[in-house]
């Protein structure tokens, strides 16, 4: 990624919870998972991107053994995603599954016997990440996907290499809920982006936000997570989806406008140092 510093990126974050690649959802969850190729075209012709980071394969495995006929099915979604990004002319950052921790999940009572034969998310096969995520996570980072892939990133072996730091430190240390990471666990997934994209360690080092918010002293973090939540809400409307239980955002006009605003604050504790 160019990094002349003469255009701003425009992030537009379309993430959406629950979804797959694949087009799997196991019996036990509330919904069935939205599916990425229900709205990627849609997706690709509204926002018109120059660059599509893809990170699927954590709910596409559905938390189950390992089988064939699921990895099939996360290849193939995942190769037509590519696919349709690139003929919508965007460069891709590639992703590998995130990081499940068994200790933390099992701590939550969300990790089944291995005995039982009904896993889901809340009840995951206890070796999901050695048997599942990590085959995932190696096959997109070797399979040959074409130039439109222009970086791949490792974010689970990131993420598994700071959590065994952290549990050096203390045994008792939680990810997250085992599957989402904290903001921390994301500054983590950023730190890797970032590196893989050429940032230097001292840059790195340096991109340390404040995590710690409070409701009544607003910080750089606080704001532009509200911006951020405030604009995904926005487009995931605007774009359109199948799952259930979303917020509905404002209008894009709308939005984008109380956007700016808030980005105007945010820039003002960044030249107060707040």
């Amino acid at each position: 990624m160019e990094r002349d510093g003469s255009v701003p990126p425009n992030l537009i974050n379309l993430g959406l919870s629950s979804e797959t690649v694949s087009g799997l959802s196991e019996e036990a969850h509330p919904f069935p998972r939205p599916n990425l190729h229900e709205r990627l075209d849609r997706a690709l012709a509204r926002t018109k991107p120059h660059w599509v980071v893809l990170g699927y394969g954590m709910n596409d495995g559905i938390y189950q053994p390992f089988s064939e006929e699921r990895f099939t099915a996360f290849q193939t979604g995942l190769i037509d995603a590519v696919e349709k990004c690139t003929q919508a002319g965007a460069r891709i950052i590639l992703l590998t599954p995130a990081y499940f921790d068994r200790q933390t999940a099992t701590k939550r009572g969300s990790v089944a016997h291995e005995t039982d034969s009904d896993f889901a998310f809340n009840k995951a096969y206890p070796h999901y990440q050695e048997e599942v995520l990590s085959r995932y996570a190696n096959w997109a980072l070797t399979h040959d996907f074409g130039p439109s892939v222009k970086y791949r990133v490792d974010i689970q072996t990131a993420l598994r290499t700071w959590v065994d730091g952290e549990r050096k430190k203390d045994g008792n240390f939680t990810y997250g809920d085992g599957i989402h990471p904290t903001a921390l666990g994301h500054l983590i997934i950023a730190k890797a982006i970032l590196k893989q994209l050429g940032y230097q360690n001292e840059e790195l080092t340096a991109f340390s936000p404040n995590l710690h918010t409070s409701q009544d002293t607003p910080t750089v973090w606080s704001e532009m997570t509200k911006r951020r939540n405030l604009l995904t809400f926005s487009w995931l409307t605007e774009v359109g989806h199948k799952r259930p239980k979303t917020p509905v955002g404002k209008p894009l006009p709308e939005a984008r406008k109380q956007a700016d605003e808030i980005l105007r604050v945010a820039t003002s504790l960044i030249a107060s140092g707040d």
